[in-house]
């Protein structure tokens, strides 16, 4: 960077720190916390700070130019310049973020030293982007740093089963559209038939009731009382309907015919789809066809998945994206515990924010750190440094998706709500249970696992898939066993996954809703090939590589056929 720029730069921070110290300190403090000079301690101690940082900024610009060298050279030694955009850059959403949040649970005497912070990251991040936009395109980190795999990192195999997936998704995102048109053509049969729907509508509607003034208007965006679901599912849902808020203006909300189809294809439909496209990359890195295809089509047709899909809003299709995304970048990290492990992390975070359920991964990661350090990967004291990284970047994002938290009175409902719903999963709804469904238990549990996601013989081969698949799975950093499929790690990971939540199921819960068993059942699909990939480029003969191959179809070939057999008594 030049010293001219970085001159700039500096001067412009310290006149908008002046400007800053102004509105800080243009009103006295309310007389009731009113210490000194008119100014409460909190109000005199900020200024005390945004002094010494104009102090400081004061010296860099009239000295302190000269390590403008030092600062050029940093940027463009290895990747520091692509950390520090972001870093700047995730500084000027938090610094937005909070500054919105200053009129509803920050102390506003904080919002002029929020919005000068934000000024520095932005300018700062326009500086650094505009001065250095030619190291970024020759060190190519879009391409390195992608969350995803590009297109033309892609074999033409994998383009081609990535495109057949994809038509597939689309007919199958298509043929729910009539069924998700019925169950709320007006507000009268939506109130008969809406059910779980119904009573989590107004919530969502109420977002987009502007309040009587710029805090009320606030309030009903971020704050919104019913803490049964995180944030994540009701912005989503609020984003959804946008689209319909913007043509029918307030009288949106009796559209619900439109509300409803949009909600259910694009926060339960969707986020299926894309899940189980996930999963079928992993278990087949999209390196045959047939294989990708069938397991594509053998996970969107579970009859629980069918029920879910068809006339049912709900965050359960949201929250297994994200479980499924945490196991994916764990997968893609290899053992490096890089941005991948953390990407994991804020995947899992987002999991916990929007249903809780990403707090079943502890044995996973604990598993996962206790491996890197079997393979030297991590010593002793990295290992703790990096489950407390990962349990704190969870945390912060957990609080940033859920920003209610940060409201005291919230936090005390949520309290309260979580209280209620663990008694009810426990004992069970306050209702007549003549059949005894509210039990725990495998023998209580078994006729549902059964009825909605798997036969029992299929269960029971995807537990031993997954065992061998740990045992036998490949190592290859590309992609599993020669690059063609899971790995011991996959492979792993998800059979901690499975058992923890299973456990979880079978031995603490008495209410058998279906979608309760969604994040269970779905991720447990992907081990139906575990066996014959991971047999794949080893020691075993061709012959017991194919024999692999055959009992996997045949098994789930059977499964397949006993889910068309039931899929007419889900869609009803």
């Amino acid at each position: 960077m030049s010293p001219k720029i970085l001159r700039i730069l500096v001067l412009a921070s310290l006149c908008e720190g002046v400007a800053g110290l102004a509105w800080l300190m243009a009103n006295p403090s309310k007389q009731a916390n009113a210490r000194l000079l008119g100014y409460s301690y909190l109000r005199l101690g900020l200024a005390g700070g945004v002094v010494m940082i104009l102090g400081v900024l004061a010296a860099l610009a009239w000295g302190g130019i000269k390590y403008a060298g030092l600062v050029d050279r940093y940027l463009r030694d290895g990747d520091h310049l692509y950390f520090i955009q972001t870093g700047l850059l995730a500084g000027v959403l938090n610094a937005m973020a909070c500054f919105v949040f200053s009129w509803l649970f920050i102390p506003p005497n904080l919002r002029p030293v929020i919005a000068w912070a934000g000024l520095i990251f932005l300018q700062s991040w326009l500086a650094v982007a505009f001065t250095y936009r030619q190291v970024y395109r020759q060190k190519d980190f879009s391409r390195r740093y992608r969350l995803l795999p590009a297109w033309s990192d892609l074999e033409q195999v994998q383009k081609k089963v990535l495109l057949v997936l994809l038509g597939l998704g689309l007919i199958y995102f298509a043929i729910f559209i009539p069924l998700n048109l019925t169950g709320a053509n007006d507000e009268h049969t939506f109130s008969i038939k809406g059910g779980d729907e119904y009573v989590i509508y107004p919530v969502v509607t109420t977002m987009y009731q502007p309040g009587e003034t710029f805090s009320g208007t606030l309030y009903h965006i971020f704050i919104y009382e019913d803490y049964h679901y995180g944030y994540p599912f009701y912005a989503l849902s609020a984003l959804t309907l946008l689209p319909v808020r913007l043509a029918a203006g307030p009288q949106f909300i009796h559209l619900t015919q439109v509300n409803l189809l949009l909600l259910r294809q694009f926060v339960s439909v969707l986020p299926i789809i894309l899940a189980a496209l996930v999963l079928v990359y992993l278990a087949t890195r999209f390196r045959k066809l047939l294989a990708a295809a069938g397991l594509f089509t053998l996970i969107l047709s579970i009859p629980g998945v069918v029920r879910y899909n068809h006339n049912f809003w709900h965050p359960d299709g949201l929250n297994l994206l994200f479980i499924v995304l945490t196991l994916y970048f764990l997968d893609r990290d290899r053992l490096r515990f890089g941005r991948n492990f953390y990407l994991a992390a804020v995947a899992c975070g987002l999991s916990v924010a929007t249903r809780l359920y990403g707090l079943f991964f502890f044995l996973a990661i604990a598993a996962y750190l206790l491996v890197g350090l079997a393979r030297r990967s991590l010593s002793r004291w990295q290992v703790f440094g990096k489950a407390g990284l990962f349990a704190g970047l969870m945390v912060i994002t957990i609080l940033f998706s859920d920003p209610f938290l940060f409201s005291a009175s919230a936090r005390a409902n949520l309290v309260r709500i979580m209280h209620e719903k663990r008694t009810e999963m426990v004992y069970g709804y306050n209702e007549p249970d003549p059949q005894q469904i509210y039990r725990t238990g495998l023998a209580a549990w078994l006729p549902f696992f059964e009825e909605g996601y798997a036969a029992n013989f299929f269960s029971i081969f995807l537990l031993a898939s997954l065992i061998m698949g740990t045992w036998l799975g490949g190592q290859d950093p590309q992609g599993g066993q020669g690059g063609h499929g899971q790995s011991q790690i996959f492979n792993g990971m998800l059979l901690a996954w499975v058992v923890v939540l299973a456990g979880y199921l079978v031995y603490f819960v008495a209410v058998k809703s279906s979608q309760y068993m969604l994040p269970l059942f779905v991720p447990f699909y992907a081990a139906s090939f575990s066996i014959p990939v991971s047999l794949e480029g080893s020691r075993f003969p061709a012959g017991a590589r194919k024999s692999a191959w055959g009992l996997a179809i045949l098994a789930c070939l059977a499964q397949f056929t006993i889910q068309i057999v039931k899929l007419p008594l889900f869609l009803r």
